[in-house]
C-alpha cells in the first residue's frame, strides 16, 4: 500500500474509532446518570447537548480538516469540492455555468423525489416530522449544523473509496465504515424503540441515498449540502 492511500486509511480508521468511542461514552455516562442520586448529580453537564455536538464536531469536520490541509492526505476533488462557475477549473472544459446549472437540475430532480420517498417512508412508519419540527430560528441552525456535519463526514468517508473503486463504486462501498459507525452506536437501537426515533433515523438514511446518487452524478459537495438542508427544512 503506497503512503497517500495508507495515510488515508489511518485517518480513516482514526475518524471512525472516535466516532464509536464518542458514541459509547455517552452513552455509557447516561446509564451511569440514571443510577446517580439527584443530589450528586453534580457532573450532569456531560449529557448536555454540547459535548455531544463537539465531539462530532471534531471527528466529522476537524479530523477531515486536519487531513486535507495539515497532512495533503486527501484531494479537494474526491471530496466534492467543485470549482464555483466564476472560479477556474482546475481540469475540465466546458462552459463553467452550464456545468453547474446541469448539476442543479440534476439536484432539484433528486431533492424532488427524495421528499416524496421520505414522505411516504415517514407516513408509513408512523412517523410525522411536523409534530416534532421546532421554530423556524432553531430549525435553520439546526438544518445547517446537521447538513454540514453529516455531508464533510461523509465525503471524508467517501474519498478513500472513491480513490480505491471510482467515484460509481466506491460511493456505495463508502456505507460498510458508516453502517459499522451506526450499527455500533448505542444511540441508534435506542431510537429504533421510538417513533420519533424510527423517523429521524428514516430521514437520515434517506439523505445518505439521496446524497450518494447527487455526488455519482455530479461530484458536487456544494449542492449535496443544500440537498440536505432543504430536505431537514421540509
Amino acid at each position: 500500500m503506497n503512503e497517500p492511500i495508507l495515510d488515508r486509511v489511518i485517518w480513516l480508521v482514526f475518524s471512525v474509532g472516535l466516532a464509536i468511542l464518542s458514541a459509547v461514552t455517552l452513552a455509557y455516562v447516561e446509564q451511569i446518570a440514571q443510577r446517580v442520586p439527584s443530589d450528586k448529580k453534580w457532573w450532569y453537564f456531560l449529557l448536555n447537548p454540547w459535548l455531544n455536538h463537539s465531539l462530532r464536531f471534531v471527528y466529522a469536520i476537524c479530523i477531515p480538516a486536519i487531513a486535507l490541509f495539515a497532512q495533503g492526505a486527501l484531494t479537494y476533488r474526491g471530496l466534492g469540492f467543485k470549482p464555483f462557475p466564476w472560479m477556474p477549473f482546475v481540469s475540465g472544459s466546458g462552459d463553467k455555468w452550464l456545468v453547474w446549472l446541469n448539476d442543479s437540475e440534476t439536484m432539484f430532480l433528486i431533492l424532488f423525489l427524495t421528499g416524496l420517498v421520505l414522505a411516504y417512508g415517514l407516513q408509513s412508519s408512523g412517523g410525522n416530522r411536523s409534530e416534532h419540527k421546532p421554530n423556524i430560528g432553531t430549525s435553520l441552525i439546526t438544518a445547517s449544523r446537521e447538513s454540514l456535519i453529516d455531508q464533510i463526514h461523509w465525503a471524508f468517508y467517501r474519498e478513500l473509496c472513491v480513490t480505491f473503486w471510482g467515484v460509481a463504486l466506491g460511493s456505495w462501498i463508502v456505507m460498510v465504515p458508516l453502517s459499522i459507525e451506526l450499527l455500533l452506536n448505542p444511540a441508534t437501537w435506542t431510537k429504533v424503540k421510538n417513533v420519533q426515533g424510527r423517523t429521524s433515523l428514516i430521514a437520515h438514511s434517506g439523505i445518505l441515498f439521496a446524497s450518494t446518487i447527487l455526488f455519482i452524478q455530479t461530484q458536487n459537495l456544494w449542492l449535496m449540502l443544500m440537498l440536505e438542508f432543504t430536505l431537514r427544512m421540509l
